[in-house]
This record gives C-alpha cells, sequence and structure tokens, in this order.
C-alpha cells in the first residue's frame, strides 16, 4: 500500500481497526486514534501506564445485519470490521491491555476512562466474546481471568489456569461457549466456558 494514515509521534507496537476507526498504542502508554475517512485528523492522549500490549474494539450485542460468507462459518457486520455499536448510546468503545496491570475501557473518539480492570501481573491479551457478555484476559502469568460483562461493567467469575507460562493470546468459539488461551511454552488451552472446564490441550512442537 501506498497509503499512509498518519505520521504518529511515538513507535506504535499494537493497532486496531473497526468501523471508521483506527487506534495505535505505544510503548509508553501512548494511544492515537483517527478516522480512515479523515486520517490526518489524529488525536493522541497518553492514558497512563506503561506499554500498551494490546487494543481491540469492544464487542458489545449488534443492532447490524449478520450475513455470512458463502462457503463458511463466519460472520461479518455489514459495512463494520471488529467493532460492534453498543444499543443504548450507539458510541463505540476500545479496550486497552496495559503493562502496569490493567485493562482499561474507552470510549471513542475522545478516549475517556469509562471502566478500568486491575490485574495482579502485566496484561498480554484480552477477548470479548462475539455475543459481547464474557471477557477473557491473559498476562505474564499462567492465570486466566474469566468475566461476566454487561455493557460496561464486568463481574470476575473465574480465575482459571492455562499452562505453566505466560500466555500471549485468547479467543472465542463464534458461539460464545468456548474460548481458547495461547502460552508462551507452546500449548492452547481450550475451556468450555459452561462448565469451566479444560476441554483439550493442545501442545506444538
Amino acid at each position: 500500500s501506498t497509503r499512509i494514515l498518519g505520521d504518529l509521534e511515538f513507535d506504535p507496537v499494537s493497532m486496531a481497526v473497526g468501523g471508521d476507526y483506527i487506534v495505535a498504542g505505544g510503548q509508553r502508554a501512548e494511544l492515537a486514534v483517527a478516522r480512515l475517512s479523515d486520517p490526518q485528523a489524529t488525536t493522541i492522549v497518553r492514558s497512563g501506564g506503561s506499554i500498551n500490549n494490546f487494543v481491540t474494539m469492544d464487542r458489545t450485542p449488534s443492532v447490524m445485519p449478520r450475513r455470512r460468507f458463502r462457503d463458511s462459518a463466519t460472520f461479518a457486520d455489514d459495512g463494520v470490521t471488529s467493532l460492534n455499536i453498543t444499543r443504548d448510546s450507539s458510541m463505540p468503545r476500545l479496550l486497552v491491555c496495559n503493562n502496569d496491570h490493567t485493562v482499561r475501557l474507552m470510549s471513542l473518539p475522545d478516549l475517556e476512562l469509562i471502566t478500568e480492570l486491575k490485574f495482579p501481573t502485566a496484561i498480554n491479551y484480552a477477548a470479548v466474546s462475539p455475543d459481547g457478555t464474557k471477557m477473557c484476559v491473559v498476562g505474564d502469568t499462567n492465570q486466566v481471568f474469566l468475566f461476566n460483562k454487561r455493557g460496561d461493567e464486568f463481574e470476575e467469575i473465574a480465575v482459571l489456569t492455562a499452562s505453566n507460562d505466560a500466555s500471549f493470546s485468547c479467543d472465542w468459539s463464534q458461539c460464545s461457549e468456548l474460548f481458547a488461551v495461547g502460552s508462551q511454552d507452546g500449548f492452547v488451552t481450550v475451556w468450555d466456558v459452561r462448565a469451566q472446564q479444560k476441554l483439550a490441550q493442545l501442545e506444538t512442537y
């Protein structure tokens, strides 16, 4: 691509794109947000903390029509990628995972803090289920933090154990009942959220 979306004042280490928004996170808690339709009008703030390991658009139950890709189980929201709009305020949300042991829920495009969750370790990744009702969080420990989610509110329901090392990613099945965690020691652990029991542990070689 030859299109430049904007000159940043920092080195980005994480990025999310959803709807008309693009967000980049930096090593010193910087966050930059711009509209894809007007990328030169970029807002940059420091969200507090350390390196923004991961940024993603919050998932909430969508009011937009869904379509199935042909020959695939994957769904997409018409006109929207990785972003759903809340029913009440129609305002998108951003989740920020930081090395300062927090996950922050922030509004877009003004990047105002809505909710801050604190953890006993640096946080590397967070994933909200496709139905917007649950969230999985992983970091520099083998612990997996599981939450119920209702709009902008979170309730911790379990702390699970993955493998023997830190975890760097997690994700949900399309049905929002299964989730998987990828760990540094090469294991992927899969749970059923209804029983909170491991279904499988896959090892890479």
